[in-house]
């Protein structure tokens, strides 16, 4: 990037950058639209509908070779990622103590952040199955984990109001 080479670490970067930047912003369009806020299984819908389609970008590079990606599109699915991230993170932190009774919230909290740290673990599973040498293992990799990520966003979309009939305090 203009003569200057990024380290991984670098582009990493990035994602932390786009959370200082956006998550105000997050903040305040959440305060302000109040009551006609989206509903938090709607939130975690769209985060799962950003994630799938950020995955998507990558195929058009996929069998190029190492380091076939730009730096632009690399840019580009890190901040479709932080939107994603936003939409679900800050909202789980916040529905695991609203959803608990009281003498549970910090158990629940701890449920929460024990359910990131499965999908972490998830990750690295699948991570495994990622093979960069086989352009059709490749491709097959990024679709099937975009689709299975969006028709999820798709049916937490789907059952939205049946999740905040069920759990009053879900909105």
């Amino acid at each position: 990037m203009f003569n200057w080479t990024l380290t991984p670490a670098q582009v990493q970067s990035f994602n932390p950058l786009f959370i200082i930047i956006f998550a105000p912003v997050f903040a305040a369009a959440w305060t302000k639209l109040g009551e006609r806020q989206w509903s938090s299984a709607t939130k975690f819908g769209v985060a799962n509908i950003i994630i799938g389609v950020s995955l998507f970008i990558f195929l058009p590079y996929v069998g190029k070779g190492p380091q076939s990606t730009p730096l632009l599109v690399l840019v580009v699915v890190l901040f479709l990622f932080t939107m994603g991230e936003l939409f679900l993170s800050p909202v789980g932190n916040s529905l695991a103590t609203r959803v608990a009774p009281n003498a549970f919230k910090s158990r629940l909290f701890a449920v929460w952040l024990m359910s990131v740290s499965m999908g972490t673990a998830l990750s690295g599973v699948l991570g495994s199955l990622y093979n960069p040498d086989d352009p059709s293992a490749e491709r097959t990799f990024f679709i099937t984990l975009s689709v299975i990520t969006i028709a999820l966003g798709v049916f937490l979309i789907a059952i939205r109001r049946w999740v905040v009939s069920k759990f009053v305090d879900f909105r």
